[in-house]
């Protein structure tokens, strides 16, 4: 087995430990404050919003939802990106979580090729911390900054954090990067940026804005790289209504085009569709697998919904929406 892929597989053992340790406590001390019932409607009522016409009240409400069901078949909160040593792995749980720690890898690599030991790292979108894990379990001496709009987020990759003892090199802020002055202090000062499946929600008149907050904070030559699903043509109704779960899906130049006014330059884009979709096949199997989990804790009608999307990818986005690796270099550096 690859190295790169046994490491792999054996940071998602260690991560998924340490992630069940902590979320179980977390969602004891939300049992003991709402009752099974009042969780299990509030969940059904965020996720039902969209199919009477009506937006989640943004991507926290969405996230803290889909974290909790996802958490039951996902790593963390991005897709998985799978190579050839990933689709013989004959489990799809264990092919699944080491595509997810993939993405991060591939997401990082354009970075990590000519940043210092002592690099600043942020991570924009935190999920449940797993790329700020990855980063600083692989980069001992680096510092890594995460970012996340979510307190429930950033308080389970705090707790996460700690448990895998890297706390100390690991800041989690909640922090809006649209908002400049929540990360004033570090503009100008990356090694490299990346997020990972985050500027899908920025709002389209914030858009720009977003890429450029995001590119301030490089240093010269340092790459910003987005790993995202993208539209090879122009968005449908299906697309649109994805835009009610805070999720705005955009053509591969609009990611083009946002990186150059961003001052950006060097651009590279690279086409992982084909690596990406069998993520929704093992999602759909490993969720059927864990029903009577998602059933007990999200109610028969939740389970069902959120299996059977990701079980037939013959569901439109799963055919239509593409994946692609998107990277941008400050000027007055190299982009080698």
């Amino acid at each position: 087995m690859p190295d790169r892929l046994a490491d792999q597989m054996a940071f998602a053992r260690a991560f998924v430990e340490a992630r069940d340790a902590v979320e179980e406590g977390y969602y004891a001390d939300l049992a003991r404050r709402h009752s099974p019932a009042e969780l299990r409607r509030h969940y059904l009522t965020s996720m039902a919003k969209p199919l009477l016409g009506r937006a989640i009240g943004g991507p926290v409400e969405f996230y803290d939802t889909w974290g909790r069901i996802m958490r039951h078949a996902w790593l963390s909160l991005s897709f998985g990106v799978y190579g050839e040593g990933h689709r013989a792995l004959p489990d799809p749980a264990t092919r699944l979580a080491a595509a997810q720690v993939n993405t991060v890898d591939l997401a990082w690599d354009p970075a990590l090729t000519a940043a210092p030991p002592q690099s600043l790292l942020v991570d924009v979108g935190t999920g449940r911390g797993n790329s700020a894990a990855r980063l600083a379990l692989a980069h001992p001496a680096a510092r890594v900054v995460t970012l996340t709009l979510s307190p429930e987020q950033a308080e389970i990759a705090r707790r996460i954090a700690a448990r895998l003892g890297i706390a100390d090199r690991v800041e989690v802020r909640v922090a809006d990067v649209l908002d400049p002055a929540s990360t004033a202090d570090l503009v100008g000062r990356a090694d490299g940026v990346t997020a990972i499946e985050v500027a899908g929600h920025f709002p389209e008149e914030r858009s720009a804005d977003g890429f450029r907050a995001m590119a301030a904070l490089l240093k010269p030559g340092a790459p910003l790289t987005l790993m995202d699903p993208v539209l090879d043509r122009p968005g449908s109704l299906v697309h649109d209504f994805a835009g009610l779960f805070t999720w705005r899906f955009r053509p591969a130049v609009h990611y083009r085009d946002s990186l150059r006014a961003a001052g950006l330059t060097g651009l590279r884009l690279t086409d992982l569709s084909e690596a990406y979709w069998p993520t929704w096949r093992d999602t759909g199997t490993v969720m059927a697998a864990r029903m009577d989990r998602l059933r007990a804790e999200f109610g028969p009608v939740l389970a069902h919904v959120w299996q059977r999307i990701f079980q037939h990818r013959a569901w439109p986005l799963g055919r239509t929406v593409h994946y692609a690796r998107m990277t941008g270099y400050a000027q007055n550096g190299t982009s080698a």
